[in-house]
Protein backbone atom coordinates (compact mmCIF):
# COMPACT_ATOMS: atom_id res chain seq x y z
CA UNK A 1 0.00 0.00 0.00
CA UNK A 2 1.17 3.52 -1.12
CA UNK A 3 2.39 5.68 1.75
CA UNK A 4 0.80 9.00 0.50
CA UNK A 5 -2.86 6.97 0.53
CA UNK A 6 -2.66 6.05 4.79
CA UNK A 7 -5.07 8.07 4.86
CA UNK A 8 -7.51 4.73 4.08
CA UNK A 9 -5.80 2.79 7.95
CA UNK A 10 -5.62 6.69 9.68
CA UNK A 11 -7.33 5.54 13.13
CA UNK A 12 -6.73 9.14 14.30
CA UNK A 13 -8.83 9.55 17.42
CA UNK A 14 -8.70 11.40 20.58
CA UNK A 15 -10.36 12.51 23.74
CA UNK A 16 -11.23 15.71 21.76
CA UNK A 17 -14.77 15.80 19.98
CA UNK A 18 -13.98 18.52 18.33
CA UNK A 19 -11.04 16.67 16.98
CA UNK A 20 -12.76 13.52 16.14
CA UNK A 21 -15.12 15.14 13.83
CA UNK A 22 -12.11 17.37 12.05
CA UNK A 23 -10.47 13.71 11.49
CA UNK A 24 -13.31 12.42 10.16
CA UNK A 25 -14.28 15.28 7.98
CA UNK A 26 -10.60 15.62 6.57
CA UNK A 27 -10.75 11.74 5.58
CA UNK A 28 -14.27 12.16 4.20
CA UNK A 29 -12.21 14.89 1.52
CA UNK A 30 -9.35 13.03 0.74
CA UNK A 31 -11.70 10.07 0.09
CA UNK A 32 -14.15 12.04 -2.21
CA UNK A 33 -10.92 13.63 -4.31
CA UNK A 34 -9.57 10.05 -4.49
CA UNK A 35 -13.10 8.68 -6.15
CA UNK A 36 -13.81 11.78 -8.26
CA UNK A 37 -10.31 10.58 -10.05
CA UNK A 38 -12.71 7.07 -10.90
CA UNK A 39 -14.36 6.71 -13.76
CA UNK A 40 -18.23 5.95 -14.37
CA UNK A 41 -18.02 2.67 -14.10
CA UNK A 42 -14.69 2.26 -11.32
CA UNK A 43 -17.89 4.33 -9.27
CA UNK A 44 -20.41 1.76 -9.95
CA UNK A 45 -17.99 -1.24 -9.14
CA UNK A 46 -17.03 0.20 -6.30
CA UNK A 47 -20.30 1.04 -5.17
CA UNK A 48 -21.42 -2.41 -5.94
CA UNK A 49 -18.66 -4.06 -3.75
CA UNK A 50 -19.23 -1.35 -0.60
CA UNK A 51 -22.65 -2.94 -0.98
CA UNK A 52 -22.12 -6.57 -1.38
CA UNK A 53 -19.69 -6.32 1.98
CA UNK A 54 -22.85 -5.60 4.11
CA UNK A 55 -23.60 -9.21 3.26
CA UNK A 56 -21.83 -12.01 5.26
CA UNK A 57 -23.00 -14.68 2.53
CA UNK A 58 -21.62 -13.23 -0.39
CA UNK A 59 -18.64 -14.34 -2.25
CA UNK A 60 -16.41 -11.86 -2.41
CA UNK A 61 -13.58 -13.94 -4.40
CA UNK A 62 -12.60 -11.39 -7.28
CA UNK A 63 -13.36 -13.64 -9.71
CA UNK A 64 -17.09 -13.69 -8.45
CA UNK A 65 -17.66 -10.10 -8.23
CA UNK A 66 -16.04 -9.32 -11.43
CA UNK A 67 -18.57 -11.65 -12.79
CA UNK A 68 -21.72 -9.89 -10.98
CA UNK A 69 -19.98 -6.51 -12.17
CA UNK A 70 -19.91 -7.95 -15.97
CA UNK A 71 -15.79 -6.69 -15.59
CA UNK A 72 -12.20 -8.24 -15.71
CA UNK A 73 -10.51 -9.16 -12.95
CA UNK A 74 -8.00 -6.59 -14.15
CA UNK A 75 -10.28 -4.18 -13.80
CA UNK A 76 -10.69 -4.66 -10.01
CA UNK A 77 -7.32 -4.57 -9.58
CA UNK A 78 -6.69 -1.12 -11.26
CA UNK A 79 -9.49 0.24 -8.99
CA UNK A 80 -7.35 -1.05 -5.94
CA UNK A 81 -4.42 0.59 -6.86
CA UNK A 82 -5.63 3.93 -8.08
CA UNK A 83 -7.20 4.07 -4.26
CA UNK A 84 -3.56 3.31 -3.08
CA UNK A 85 -3.97 -0.17 -2.50
CA UNK A 86 -1.97 -3.20 -3.94
CA UNK A 87 -4.52 -5.49 -5.21
CA UNK A 88 -7.88 -6.08 -4.82
CA UNK A 89 -7.55 -8.02 -1.34
CA UNK A 90 -6.37 -5.17 0.30
CA UNK A 91 -9.13 -3.00 -0.77
CA UNK A 92 -12.07 -5.73 0.45
CA UNK A 93 -9.92 -6.17 3.61
CA UNK A 94 -10.40 -2.21 3.75
CA UNK A 95 -14.14 -2.32 3.25
CA UNK A 96 -14.38 -5.33 5.63
CA UNK A 97 -12.82 -3.14 8.32
CA UNK A 98 -14.64 0.08 7.69
CA UNK A 99 -17.79 -1.56 7.83
CA UNK A 100 -16.99 -3.46 10.85
CA UNK A 101 -16.16 -0.40 12.75
CA UNK A 102 -19.42 1.27 11.29
CA UNK A 103 -21.50 -1.44 12.39
CA UNK A 104 -20.05 -1.42 15.88
CA UNK A 105 -20.63 2.31 16.46
CA UNK A 106 -24.11 1.99 15.29
CA UNK A 107 -24.90 -0.92 17.05
CA UNK A 108 -22.24 -2.23 19.25
CA UNK A 109 -23.99 -5.39 21.19
CA UNK A 110 -25.45 -7.31 17.98
CA UNK A 111 -22.60 -6.28 15.15
CA UNK A 112 -19.94 -6.96 17.46
CA UNK A 113 -20.97 -10.21 18.34
CA UNK A 114 -21.64 -11.37 15.16
CA UNK A 115 -18.36 -10.41 13.46
CA UNK A 116 -16.55 -11.54 16.38
CA UNK A 117 -17.62 -15.06 16.04
CA UNK A 118 -16.30 -15.21 12.31
CA UNK A 119 -12.91 -14.04 13.47
CA UNK A 120 -12.37 -15.62 17.06
CA UNK A 121 -13.02 -19.43 17.42
CA UNK A 122 -13.59 -19.10 21.07
CA UNK A 123 -15.70 -15.65 21.04
CA UNK A 124 -18.33 -15.68 23.92
CA UNK A 125 -19.95 -12.70 25.59
CA UNK A 126 -17.40 -14.00 29.23
CA UNK A 127 -14.58 -13.70 26.94
CA UNK A 128 -15.71 -10.26 26.19
CA UNK A 129 -16.09 -9.22 29.47
CA UNK A 130 -13.26 -10.87 31.15
CA UNK A 131 -10.77 -8.82 27.93
CA UNK A 132 -12.79 -5.52 29.26
CA UNK A 133 -11.83 -6.10 32.93
CA UNK A 134 -7.91 -7.32 32.18
CA UNK A 135 -8.03 -3.49 30.89
CA UNK A 136 -9.57 -1.96 33.09
CA UNK A 137 -7.72 -3.70 36.07
CA UNK A 138 -5.11 -2.22 34.19
CA UNK A 139 -5.70 1.03 33.91
CA UNK A 140 -2.41 3.87 34.72
CA UNK A 141 -0.16 0.91 34.43
CA UNK A 142 1.83 0.44 31.38
CA UNK A 143 0.42 -2.58 29.19
CA UNK A 144 3.41 -5.01 27.33
CA UNK A 145 2.61 -6.15 23.86
CA UNK A 146 5.06 -8.91 22.56
CA UNK A 147 5.26 -10.22 18.97
CA UNK A 148 8.13 -11.79 16.72
CA UNK A 149 8.17 -11.98 12.89
CA UNK A 150 5.16 -11.69 11.38
CA UNK A 151 2.89 -11.61 14.54
CA UNK A 152 5.11 -8.44 15.83
CA UNK A 153 2.97 -6.47 12.91
CA UNK A 154 0.19 -7.22 15.13
CA UNK A 155 1.99 -6.49 18.42
CA UNK A 156 2.89 -3.18 16.56
CA UNK A 157 -0.74 -2.00 15.92
CA UNK A 158 -1.75 -2.79 19.27
CA UNK A 159 0.27 -0.88 20.85
CA UNK A 160 -0.19 2.33 18.21
CA UNK A 161 -4.16 2.03 18.50
CA UNK A 162 -3.88 2.08 22.59
CA UNK A 163 -1.42 4.86 22.66
CA UNK A 164 -3.61 6.90 20.03
CA UNK A 165 -6.86 6.78 22.02
CA UNK A 166 -5.75 9.03 24.71
CA UNK A 167 -7.89 7.12 27.43
CA UNK A 168 -5.57 6.68 30.48
CA UNK A 169 -3.87 3.14 28.99
CA UNK A 170 -0.37 3.56 27.83
CA UNK A 171 1.65 0.10 25.82
CA UNK A 172 4.72 -0.27 24.30
CA UNK A 173 6.35 -3.17 22.43
CA UNK A 174 8.96 -5.99 24.42
CA UNK A 175 8.60 -7.86 27.67
CA UNK A 176 6.83 -6.94 30.90
CA UNK A 177 8.30 -4.06 32.68
CA UNK A 178 8.95 -4.55 36.39
CA UNK A 179 6.27 -2.79 38.38
CA UNK A 180 7.51 -0.03 40.39
CA UNK A 181 4.39 2.11 40.90
CA UNK A 182 0.91 1.21 41.21
CA UNK A 183 1.68 -2.06 43.03
CA UNK A 184 -1.97 -2.11 43.85
CA UNK A 185 -2.67 -2.34 40.18
CA UNK A 186 -2.52 -5.50 37.92
CA UNK A 187 -0.58 -5.18 35.09
CA UNK A 188 -1.20 -6.78 31.50
CA UNK A 189 0.93 -8.69 29.23
CA UNK A 190 -0.69 -9.38 25.38
CA UNK A 191 1.40 -12.04 23.36
CA UNK A 192 0.27 -12.53 20.13
CA UNK A 193 1.80 -15.82 18.39
CA UNK A 194 0.53 -17.89 15.91
CA UNK A 195 1.48 -21.14 16.69
CA UNK A 196 1.42 -20.32 20.65
CA UNK A 197 4.65 -22.83 20.39
CA UNK A 198 7.69 -20.07 19.96
CA UNK A 199 9.36 -20.53 23.35
CA UNK A 200 10.30 -16.43 23.86
CA UNK A 201 6.35 -16.10 23.99
CA UNK A 202 5.23 -18.87 25.88
CA UNK A 203 8.55 -17.83 28.51
CA UNK A 204 6.91 -14.02 28.53
CA UNK A 205 3.32 -15.45 29.34
CA UNK A 206 5.17 -17.12 32.53
CA UNK A 207 7.36 -14.52 33.61
CA UNK A 208 4.39 -12.24 33.47
CA UNK A 209 2.00 -14.62 34.91
CA UNK A 210 4.45 -15.22 37.89
CA UNK A 211 4.62 -11.40 38.54
CA UNK A 212 1.16 -11.26 39.00
CA UNK A 213 -0.01 -9.72 35.91
CA UNK A 214 -2.82 -10.69 33.22
CA UNK A 215 -1.89 -12.24 30.33
CA UNK A 216 -3.95 -12.16 27.30
CA UNK A 217 -2.76 -14.62 23.74
CA UNK A 218 -3.67 -14.04 20.41
CA UNK A 219 -3.07 -17.23 19.05
CA UNK A 220 -4.11 -19.60 16.32
CA UNK A 221 -3.74 -22.65 18.19
CA UNK A 222 -5.88 -23.15 20.95
CA UNK A 223 -3.33 -26.66 21.84
CA UNK A 224 -0.37 -24.71 22.33
CA UNK A 225 1.58 -24.38 24.98
CA UNK A 226 0.54 -20.27 25.18
CA UNK A 227 -3.21 -20.74 25.32
CA UNK A 228 -2.40 -22.84 27.94
CA UNK A 229 -0.82 -20.76 29.82
CA UNK A 230 -2.32 -17.58 29.31
CA UNK A 231 -5.42 -16.02 31.51
CA UNK A 232 -7.57 -15.63 28.49
CA UNK A 233 -6.15 -17.39 25.08
CA UNK A 234 -7.94 -15.63 22.04
CA UNK A 235 -7.82 -18.11 19.60
CA UNK A 236 -7.91 -16.21 16.05
CA UNK A 237 -9.36 -18.27 12.71
CA UNK A 238 -6.32 -18.11 10.42
CA UNK A 239 -8.42 -19.23 7.47
CA UNK A 240 -10.57 -17.96 4.90
CA UNK A 241 -12.92 -19.85 2.64
CA UNK A 242 -12.40 -16.58 0.10
CA UNK A 243 -8.34 -17.17 0.13
CA UNK A 244 -8.22 -21.05 1.03
CA UNK A 245 -4.28 -20.14 -0.37
CA UNK A 246 -3.64 -16.96 2.08
CA UNK A 247 -2.98 -17.08 5.76
CA UNK A 248 -5.32 -14.44 7.13
CA UNK A 249 -4.29 -14.62 10.87
CA UNK A 250 -2.53 -11.45 10.59
CA UNK A 251 -5.71 -9.18 9.24
CA UNK A 252 -7.72 -11.40 11.25
CA UNK A 253 -5.83 -10.66 14.60
CA UNK A 254 -5.96 -6.97 13.78
CA UNK A 255 -9.13 -6.58 13.17
CA UNK A 256 -9.79 -8.87 16.23
CA UNK A 257 -8.64 -6.70 18.88
CA UNK A 258 -10.01 -3.79 17.36
CA UNK A 259 -13.32 -5.45 17.52
CA UNK A 260 -12.83 -6.07 21.41
CA UNK A 261 -10.74 -2.54 22.01
CA UNK A 262 -13.16 -0.13 20.51
CA UNK A 263 -16.04 -1.72 22.65
CA UNK A 264 -14.40 -2.05 26.45
CA UNK A 265 -17.69 -1.50 28.77
CA UNK A 266 -20.07 -2.53 26.59
CA UNK A 267 -21.75 -5.47 27.27
CA UNK A 268 -22.37 -8.13 24.32
CA UNK A 269 -26.13 -9.05 25.37
CA UNK A 270 -28.81 -11.23 23.22
CA UNK A 271 -25.44 -13.92 22.63
CA UNK A 272 -26.63 -16.35 20.14
CA UNK A 273 -26.26 -19.70 21.54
Amino acid sequence: MKKTDNYLYNYRESGDNRKDILHEREDDDMQRIIIERLSVLEKDVLNSIKNDVQDERADMTISAVARRNFVSQALLVKLAKKMGFSGYRDLLFYLRQAQTEKEAKKNPQGSVAGSSRSLIRNYSSVLHEQFNDFFQESRGTVISVFGIENSELVAEFIVRRIMERENGFMAYKGCMMKKKDHKDKKGLMIVVSETGETETSVEMIKTAGRSGCHTIVFTANERSRAAAEADLPVIIEEKSWEFSDSNMFVPYAITAFILLFETRGETIKNEEV
